[in-house]
């Protein structure tokens, strides 16, 4: 992904169900070789449309007083094991590789 935008990756905030997995979590950390941040509350979507519906009716009084309820619960740390997944990943993007042109536009 910076590679294509030329826009460094400093955070990564992951939401919704499967972050409750907290092997998943520890996966993509590792094969991203980054931190990720799990929120406090992980269904972010819906909480994203409660809080514009919440100033909208001046529940709350302004943004600031939303930005503890985002809070990180859980960072998990990428541990040197790349080495292990270079190999199926190499596997995988051959298989991506030759499956590129299986199917037309009909």
């Amino acid at each position: 992904m910076s590679e294509e935008t030329h826009i460094p990756v400093t955070n990564i905030w992951a939401d919704g169900g499967m972050c409750n997995n907290n092997f998943v979590m520890q996966l993509t950390a590792n094969l991203f070789n980054r931190k990720i941040n799990r929120l406090r509350h992980v269904d972010m979507p819906s909480l994203g449309a409660a809080f514009t519906a919440g100033l909208g009716i001046g529940f709350w009084s302004s943004r600031e007083e939303l930005k503890c309820l985002g809070c990180t619960e859980k960072v998990f740390y990428p541990q040197n094991v790349w080495e292990n997944y270079k190999p199926v990943i190499d596997h995988w993007e051959k298989a991506l590789t030759r499956s590129m042109h299986w199917y037309s536009k009909p």
